[in-house]
């Protein structure tokens, strides 16, 4: 089915997992994938936010476009989390006020962070657990004719399944 599509299957998956959230809670919601800067000399990683906005049932495919543009981007360094969180840390450590380095790291990637070592188990698939109490951890890899599929969240998530 994906390959019918010809998208990446990691922008079909990203996709579909911001579509079943979506329809689930009737809300998209932040997400963060590690994409490796394999290009760049000390091979560091680089955040990729999927762009759940795009994502309406006639945008699929564009949003899958967008998707595997962003991953290119982040893999060539060009992404921009990074370097934002680092202009937040040295804001702080000078003590400069910056309201957008607040606006933007705060919600978006500090609050994401729980220092609970309880949560942090992985499984053969070298998944973590939920990072935070509202949180949701999806991981998958696939095989030729397969994809396995692991979703986890605390206990006390609102709205969850099981």
């Amino acid at each position: 089915l994906i390959k019918a599509f010809g998208v990446s299957p990691d922008a079909f998956l990203q996709m579909a997992i911001h579509l079943t959230k979506y329809w689930d809670q009737e809300r998209f919601v932040l997400t963060y994938e590690s994409a490796s800067a394999r290009f760049y000399k000390n091979f560091r990683t680089e955040t990729l936010r999927p762009s759940p906005m795009n994502l309406l049932p006639i945008n699929n495919l564009s949003a899958c476009a967008m998707h595997s543009k962003r991953n290119e981007e982040a893999m060539t360094s060009q992404g921009i989390d990074r370097h934002l969180f680092v202009l937040y840390l040295l804001s702080q450590g000078l003590f400069i006020s910056s309201p957008f380095l607040d606006h933007y790291i705060i919600p978006n990637v500090t609050n994401q962070i729980n220092e609970d070592d309880e949560i942090w188990k992985s499984w053969i698939g070298a998944c973590f657990g939920a990072v935070t109490p509202r949180g949701y951890v999806c991981s998958r890899f696939g095989g030729n004719h397969s994809i396995f599929a692991n979703v986890m969240n605390y206990k006390s998530t609102e709205n969850a399944v099981g």
